[in-house]
């Protein structure tokens, strides 16, 4: 026999080994009832698809905040989409702030910020509690904003108002536009030149 022919019958013979192993590894994946996990294709445009996500930032030795999400897929245009979204934030002392959560939301391929979407509820360590459709976290600067419609309510009274920035490490609050309704000092700010009406 020579070495071509010897070669050729160990490569198939490896081949077949291969194929035994995965197609029994399978084969026993599926009567365990991890069939459809294992065959399961990724959905159209998405390149990564992962489940119980969790990452934090940290400065200085410091971590800035927590991110936890149900699940995360991420595509080669550089937009990972999470789901079921919660962010615990710190301040400098490493002291819990405020703590968010959102149906959804994406993070840009450059990272500085993350879109949040649907049912966002941001709760604070002072007793308040703000909701509104979408907040976008500026992870550069530590500053959570938007333009919608903002209710923030607390034992201190009931605010409306429309556009928002928060502070969370200090935990500010700036309400911008057309401001209505009652609240105790100290929590919030209002814009100068804005507020009523």
């Amino acid at each position: 026999m020579n070495k071509r022919r010897f070669f050729a019958v160990i490569l198939v013979l490896l081949v077949i080994a291969v194929a035994g192993v995965a197609g029994r590894g399978l084969l026993l994946r599926w009567h365990a009832g991890e069939g459809r996990a294992v065959i399961e294709t990724l959905q159209p445009g998405v390149d990564v698809e992962l489940t119980g996500i969790r990452f934090s930032e940290t400065r200085l030795g410091v971590r800035k905040y927590l991110l936890a999400a149900d699940s995360a897929t991420y595509s080669a245009h550089g937009i990972s989409l999470m789901h079921n979204i919660a962010v615990t934030f710190f301040d400098a002392d490493g002291r819990e702030t405020m703590w968010l959560r959102a149906d959804e939301g994406d993070l840009s391929g450059n990272n500085h910020s993350v879109k949040l979407r649907g049912d966002v509820v941001l709760n604070g360590a002072q007793g308040f509690v703000l909701k509104t459709d979408h907040l976008t976290y500026n992870k550069e600067d530590d500053r959570l904003q938007t333009d919608a419609t903002v209710l923030l309510e607390s034992e201190q009274g009931v605010l409306r108002g429309r556009g928002l920035i928060v502070a969370p490490a200090q935990e500010h609050l700036q309400l911008l536009h057309d401001v209505s309704g009652e609240f105790g000092v100290g929590l919030v700010k209002f814009k100068p030149g804005h507020g009523q009406g």
